[in-house]
């Protein structure tokens, strides 16, 4: 099955093909042997590409899909084949990608606020500090931009996908 990944500025097309023991993905002209694993990081997911280990933590809302790995965050759309041809013919409307908010990758504490309102920042950039399993996490900035607004403060519980910073 063939898969649209669109971002901000580009589309990448993805082919699935799941044979009767793996899972092969076809991106740029190389194939990969992808393996996944839930483990005891829960809500992380254990990612076996051609013997290569990620670990990462994932959520899903309609066709964006959040990756946050262990140094940075993603955001894509992800459209199959009948959605692509629909938005072909102008029968589906293409959305724009806003993966420059933070979100929390999992339930947790804030330990830190790097950022403030008004506050231009750069990709990579930490932003928020959050503390999650005993481990503290820095969530950086996954594009360059301008806080717009911080919606949490130091000490405050966070939940999975809650919104901790916009920024336009």
């Amino acid at each position: 099955m063939k898969y649209f990944v669109l971002t901000e500025n580009r589309e990448e097309i993805f082919e699935l093909d799941k044979s009767s023991d793996s899972l092969y993905v076809s991106h740029g002209g190389s194939r990969y042997r992808v393996d996944v694993s839930k483990n005891q990081f829960k809500p992380y997911i254990h990612l076996l590409i051609d013997n290569r280990s990620y670990l990462l933590s994932t959520s899903v809302k309609g066709d964006l899909i959040n990756v946050e790995t262990l140094e940075r965050a993603y955001q894509f759309e992800v459209i199959g084949e009948k959605k692509k041809e629909l938005e072909r013919l102008g029968l589906r409307k293409k959305k724009a990608v806003r993966k420059k908010d933070i979100h929390a990758p999992m339930p947790g504490l804030i330990v830190q606020i790097q950022v403030e309102t008004g506050q231009e920042v750069e990709r990579g950039q930490g932003v928020v500090i959050i503390e999650a399993m005993k481990m503290e996490n820095e969530l950086k900035a996954a594009e360059s931009g301008v806080v717009k607004e911080v919606l949490v403060g130091k000490g405050q519980k966070v939940d999975q996908n809650d919104i901790l910073v916009v920024i336009e």
